[in-house]
């Protein structure tokens, strides 16, 4: 699911959690903010999450952690 450039704002909804077969997510250079939800956590067929350039704010969620079998990348710079 690629969405990147698309001037989004405000946050990610805790719902995204319930896209449990994504493989990519890329919501890249929008202008997300708040935190990362914990939720992403649960996207255990995740292999590229593409976070970078937006305002999001906080920790990176420990729920992540449960990715490292099927995540090959994750960018969250630049926010």
């Amino acid at each position: 699911l690629s969405l990147s450039y698309n001037s989004f704002s405000g946050s990610l909804p805790e719902s995204i959690g319930d896209l449990t077969n994504l493989q990519i997510l890329d919501l890249s250079n929008n202008k997300l903010s708040n935190e990362i939800p914990s939720e992403l956590g649960q996207l255990t067929q995740l292999q590229y999450l593409y976070l970078q350039s937006n305002d999001l704010k906080g920790t990176i969620p420990e729920s992540l952690a449960y990715l490292n079998a099927s995540l090959q990348l994750m960018s969250l710079s630049a926010n």
